[in-house]
């Protein structure tokens, strides 16, 4: 490119730079460097001081239709007379983009899913480097999306409308161009379809959803919470969901305090919905009862509720005449409809009951809720020798001053060391009813504490577990505290999680089997993050290895340990695989191992 300027009499005469093009393959690298500059006058001002000026930062543009870039450069001349004037040339960038011709079609339509699968012309881009996206062209907020590489799965009524079909490259080095491709929508035929998710809109997965007295099969909902029954006939249908699985699933102390501020009428509960959760007893009432068989679950003295389903589900459509009191009339479980020739969809809200909060896990919110404990409480004791046949307790206190209302772990202790007799705390009430001795045979105690507000704990605030040793033993090598029943965790009367660890300071020595204590990862099992805690008799390197279940080395660590007790937390993004795992400590002289879970 050449830019010739003339200068007469201090007056510029026309030198307009036309506009030319090139190959897109020198778009990236033409810049204002590459403008060859000719000056020439006619005047009486001095040539030499005739200055041309050429801003580098061009306006570049996306390819058209055509597949042309262009390039905007503004260029100022100026002399020592006065002159100074601005202007622009364009260059254009032809071949920018792959010309891409998606074939004519109309969604064909199966049941209630309708479908379309894009098939690309001979010399198109590699499929799997290109994402499509359905807009309705009567609605743009309507969009449809790619359930593979180039299929789409439409919902459960998918309209007779227009959509336009919108490409773009996953590789940014694939640059797309042409027109878009319009298609056809349809009507599905007969069927039933719906959605399950609970209060808070988070879709419930592996719900069993039948239609009563026939003989088609269930539906299980997906991840998204969604079923259908595909091809039906036109008659009378009843749809009625299940779930009975994991009834302690979402059951936490929190949820023992948020049932005693409603009972006392500290802060009620708020919506029909939790009030059905709370009425774990089923007696429609609201009281210490249901805080009683809540507390059992905890504790795993019972391992499922008396009378009540894990889970409860209340047509959607249901509007309660009383929010107050959800038990004034019947609550409808199940839906009856007459199916006509369209689709129908019948969603459920499902309750899970004793979880006041909403924290049963699901594969949508298993982010949302790891994300809830984002801080550690540690209940911090002393190590020390004790004799066989002696009667021993162990006091447990917050390492650091920590406002509470709830908290649970299980004591984990090994039964061919000692005996577990009790518990107990005059700071914050603790005594034998907050335990479950039944697997104390096996070296396990659920521990379980809440009260309705919070409470000031601090250094000083004791819990005193009582022994009886069986032989010479450490406190150290004796137990630990974790989630092998009841998950540990804490709470404040606000809902703020804690994990819960337990410290052992000045582990002693003179057992050398034991100079390494490793906890159990919290959380366990875990979706994206856990914390593996461990205690060591002495600052010292250590590694953390993780293996599968075929041994195969998935992770390892080193890390610089200080005396007593220390934590290191590993994401599941470092790490291949998904499933069981076990992870492994090492030091120069010991090794010990645990297994743990990572979620899908």
């Amino acid at each position: 490119q050449v830019i010739t300027v003339e200068n007469e009499d201090l007056v510029a005469t026309d030198f307009e730079v036309a506009p030319f093009s090139m190959d897109c393959m020198l778009f990236d690298d033409f810049d204002s460097d590459d403008f060859e500059l000719r000056v020439s006058t006619n005047g009486s001002c001095d040539a030499s001081t005739i200055l041309v000026v050429v801003d580098p930062f061009a306006s570049p543009t996306d390819p058209d239709d055509q597949g042309n870039r262009t390039k905007t450069f503004t260029y100022t001349v100026s002399d020592a007379c006065g002159f100074n004037e601005s202007y622009s040339t364009t260059v254009t960038f032809t071949d920018c983009c792959i010309n891409l011709v998606l074939p004519a079609a109309t969604i064909g339509c199966t049941g209630t899913q309708s479908n379309i699968t894009v098939n690309l012309p001979p010399g198109s881009p590699d499929i799997t480097q290109l994402t499509f996206m359905l807009t309705n062209t009567n609605d743009p907020s309507d969009t449809q999306k790619q359930d593979q590489n180039n299929v789409f799965i439409f919902g459960k009524n998918s309209p007779s409308v227009n959509y336009d079909i919108v490409v773009t490259a996953f590789d940014p080095s694939v640059i797309l161009c042409g027109p878009v491709t319009r298609l056809t929508g349809c009507t599905a035929r007969p069927a039933i379809a719906g959605r399950v998710f609970n209060e808070e809109f988070v879709s419930i997965e592996d719900v069993e959803v039948e239609l009563m007295n026939t003989e088609i099969p269930m539906s299980m909902t997906n991840i998204d919470g969604e079923y259908v029954f595909e091809e039906l006939t036109e008659a009378e249908y009843t749809v009625t969901p299940h779930k009975e699985n994991e009834p302690a699933n979402g059951v936490t102390t929190l949820d023992l305090v948020v049932l005693a501020q409603h009972v006392l009428k500290i802060n009620e509960l708020s919506t029909p919905y939790k009030l059905i959760a709370a009425d774990v007893n089923m007696d429609q009432v609201v009281d210490i009862r249901d805080m009683l068989e809540l507390r059992q679950l905890i504790l795993f003295a019972i391992d499922d509720f008396t009378i009540n389903d894990s889970w409860r589900f209340i047509d959607a459509n249901y509007i309660f005449p009383d929010p107050q009191n959800p038990w004034i009339e019947a609550i409808p479980s199940a839906r009856t409809m007459e199916l006509g020739a369209s689709v129908s969809q019948v969603d459920f809200v499902a309750v899970k009951i004793g979880d006041l909060d909403c924290s049963a896990r699901t594969k949508t919110n298993f982010n949302t809720l790891e994300e809830r404990s984002d801080e550690t409480l540690v209940l911090t004791a002393h190590d020390k020798t004790i004799m066989a046949g002696t009667k021993f307790e162990v006091a447990l206190s917050p390492s650091a001053k920590v406002n509470l209302s709830a908290a649970q772990f299980t004591i984990d202790f090994d039964p061919t060391l000692a005996d577990f007799n009790s518990i107990s705390s005059e700071a914050i009430g603790i005594n034998e009813s907050n335990v479950n001795k039944m697997y104390a045979s096996e070296g396990l105690v659920p521990f379980a504490w809440s009260i309705p507000t919070d409470k000031e704990l601090t250094t000083t605030s004791e819990m005193v577990l009582s022994f009886t040793a069986k032989k010479d033993l450490t406190i150290a090598e004796l137990f630990q505290l974790d989630s092998e029943l009841t998950p540990a965790l804490a709470f404040t009367s606000q809902g703020k999680q804690y994990d819960v660890q337990l410290n052992i300071q000045g582990a002693s020595t003179n057992i050398a089997s034991h100079t390494v204590v490793l906890h159990q990862n919290q959380p366990n099992p875990f979706l994206t993050n856990t914390i593996i805690g461990f205690e060591v008799d002495s600052a010292q390197p250590v590694s953390l290895a993780i293996f599968d279940i075929d041994g195969k080395l998935l992770y390892t660590r080193d890390v610089d340990a200080n005396n007593g007790y220390n934590s290191i937390q590993v994401s599941s993004k470092e790490i291949a695989q998904r499933g069981v795992m076990f992870y492994q400590l090492n030091t120069a002289d010991y090794s010990v191992t645990k297994k743990m879970i990572i979620l899908e």
